[in-house]
């Protein structure tokens, strides 16, 4: 058959990727993540802002990468372990040592509403054992938005689980500032 070009196959990764992140769906969210993180990192393929965008948040009803952090499971409302790998994901996205495309990337995330940023939990991300702690202190490093830094450790400081003592908390502050 025809070859496929490294752009349709940038695409169809792309795809693969988000439709396997469809909450509603009992997919392998976390071999997909795995799976496109390997191929990207591996091959560097180049995206346009429209594709970083439905990466990020998804297409039509589909959810898409941010919406897939914050998801936690029924049962103990505990972070789903997908959802740490999808921030460990976005994280490397967002880590010019790790993307040689990142300004794409780093371009269509910071003009992101809110909301969306939001649905990541990242506050659940910093004070639950489970969390992707270091992933949301970068992404927090990322968006340089200062309000919405205090707001997610207040948010994580009030967060039921066995979290961050308040040394840690403390740490944590000085990190990010």
């Amino acid at each position: 058959g025809p070859t496929s070009s490294p752009r349709d196959v940038a695409k169809a990764m792309l795809q693969y990727l988000v439709d396997h992140l469809e909450p509603s769906v009992f997919t392998k969210k976390k071999d997909a993540i795995n799976t496109f993180d390997k191929y990207f990192f591996r091959s560097q393929p180049k995206y346009s802002e429209k594709d970083v965008e439905m990466l990020y948040l998804g297409y039509g009803n589909t959810k898409g990468l941010l919406h897939a952090c914050g998801q936690a499971s029924w049962k103990t409302f505990s972070l789903k372990q997908s959802s740490t790998k999808a921030l460990g994901l976005l994280a490397k996205l967002l880590d010019k040592k790790a993307n040689h495309d990142i300004q794409t990337f780093y371009d269509v995330f910071l003009k992101l509403d809110k909301a969306h940023i939001k649905n990541m939990k990242l506050e659940k991300h910093i004070s639950a054992t489970n969390g992707n702690k270091n992933a949301a202190q970068h992404i927090l490093n990322v968006l340089k938005d200062d309000k919405y830094i205090s707001e997610v450790l207040a948010e994580a400081a009030k967060q039921p689980s066995v979290g961050l003592t308040d040394a840690g908390k403390d740490h944590l502050d000085k990190q990010l500032k």
